[in-house]
């Protein structure tokens, strides 16, 4: 079992990293200020089911299943430095994320209350969340005993806490089940702004008939479907689909380019299609765990960072123009000027005029481009495309 771990503040991914448990050597990580450590189990592509910590002076240890925490597989350098509110955390089978708390229940073996020397077994449990950055997570729960994933996704509240003559030492515990929340308008949405909206694990569709501007979509396990009329994110606000586990399609016409708002879609784990529809707009791809784009509309110019490519566990893309699209441009090297000069930037092209088989099965003629150490990343770019 291998797992990746990114480091993620409210703008995204900071840093990322490989550790191999099978190596029995930590991997040693410089503890950061306001971000959440999430990670994922490299064969699921979702968070590793169990773990266990410990706290050593001001660092945490960590060592996944089948390891000892005696010799851990990670450990952050200066953790208990750094504020309170950095958690581990990890994508549950149902598209959302959780962070990791005690299985044993107890508040005391919070990851960011452990005390010095001491050891617990950890699981995802607590309130879920979509978006797994730092921004979007209520800590209230900290203050809660907190119970593990289990069937349900709970949150312990102590009963009679209303009761100013409760003894909390002596309360019992119930548990507060959280929901999905299957909200979905039947008919769209004319907008989508300032929602954030869960779905349950079903082949769920969602229309939005105009723009996506800002908020957080996430669809649960299933094939899924989204319609976005027009533009997917904003100038300065933060947009978020998550498609979750199965194979998935999103249509919109453009993503925006400007401003410093953040914008992703994270197709997660099956096969996934993002489709543009627009034509003469000037897009950034802000894509994780994508695996194909189509063009149905034309003079279209797609800008594409090799850092956003290395930020997800994808490496291979395919672009593909469909529906008699034409004349759009493919901008490896941050161009921003049409076609008038070439730079792949980190890019190379490495074969031309290749036929291959594109991630849902169906033959077409390719240039390949590679970039990355060692090639990592491999761009399968049909020839009917302007690439530069």
């Amino acid at each position: 079992m291998s797992i990746t771990l990114h480091i993620k503040d409210s703008n995204g991914i900071v840093k990322t990293a490989k550790i191999n448990p099978a190596n029995k050597q930590a991997l040693h990580i410089k503890a950061l200020s306001g971000v959440n450590y999430q990670l994922i189990n490299d064969a699921t592509h979702f968070a590793p089911e169990n773990l266990t910590i410990s706290r050593t002076g001001n660092d945490l240890h960590v060592a996944f299943e089948g390891s000892n925490i005696k010799q851990p597989d990670l450990i952050i350098e200066g953790y208990y430095e750094e504020s309170g509110d950095n958690l581990l955390v990890g994508q549950h089978e149902n598209g959302n994320y959780y962070p990791y708390v005690p299985e044993s229940g107890q508040r005391a073996e919070v990851v960011t209350l452990l005390a010095e020397q001491q050891a617990s077994g950890q699981a995802l449990g607590g309130t879920s969340f979509v978006t797994p950055v730092v921004s979007t997570f209520d800590y209230s729960w900290l203050l809660l005993p907190v119970a593990i994933i289990g069937g349900a996704f709970v949150i312990a509240k102590l009963a009679g806490d209303d009761d100013d003559d409760s003894d909390d030492s002596s309360a019992e515990t119930q548990a507060r089940v959280v929901h999905e929340a299957d909200t979905i308008s039947p008919d769209g949405y004319e907008s989508f702004s300032d929602k954030q909206i869960s779905l349950g694990n079903d082949n769920n569709t969602v229309n939005i008939h105009s723009n996506f501007s800002d908020g957080e979509l996430s669809m649960g396990a299933g094939n899924d479907s989204v319609f976005i009329g027009e533009s997917f994110g904003s100038a300065d606000l933060s947009s978020l689909v998550q498609l979750g586990a199965g194979d998935d399609n999103i249509n919109l016409s453009f993503i925006t380019n400007d401003g410093q708002g953040s914008r992703l879609i994270d197709g997660g784990v099956g096969t996934d299609v993002l489709t543009f529809t627009g034509s003469g707009h000037t897009s950034d791809l802000q894509t994780a765990n994508v695996e194909q784009i189509h063009f149905t509309g034309s003079d279209n110019e797609l800008n594409i960072s090799l850092d956003m490519l290395l930020s997800d566990d994808i490496n291979t893309l395919y672009f593909n123009n469909v529906e008699g699209a034409h004349n759009n441009i493919i901008d490896l090297g941050d161009n921003n000027n049409g076609a008038s000069e070439v730079d792949l930037g980190d890019f190379a092209l490495t074969q031309q005029n290749v036929s291959a088989t594109d991630a849902l099965g169906e033959t077409h003629t390719y240039n390949v481009y590679t970039g990355g150490v060692d090639a990592t990343e491999t761009l399968y770019i049909d020839t009917g495309f302007i690439v530069i």
